[in-house]
């Protein structure tokens, strides 16, 4: 198990790195309004956000490279399924 899933396991209230910037983001930019008596986006949260961007980053990239292997795995599977279904073809042919 990977390391940000085991934290996010023992403090499942806590949002990540990508949640955290898309809020302030929303927020800042009028796509999200606050809830009742939340407090408006201050400049301070603009730039804890700005921080958390090389996290959003290397979650990104983790995510990129699961599924690029996850996409691999599909395409070797789908070519060894489609060779022995020739084979199989070719034998019935016989």
């Amino acid at each position: 198990m990977k390391r940000s899933t085991r934290r996010r396991q023992v403090h499942p209230s806590v949002i990540g790195p990508h949640e955290a910037f898309r809020l302030v983001s929303f927020l800042l930019g009028g796509a999200a309004q606050p809830d009742d008596g939340e407090p408006e986006v201050y400049q301070a949260d603009v730039t804890v956000a700005l921080s958390l961007l090389p996290l959003v980053r290397g979650e990104l990239d983790e995510l990129e490279t699961g599924l690029l292997q996850m996409a691999r795995s599909v395409v070797c599977l789908r070519r060894t399924r489609g060779e022995r279904d020739q084979v199989s073809r070719n034998l019935d042919s016989e």
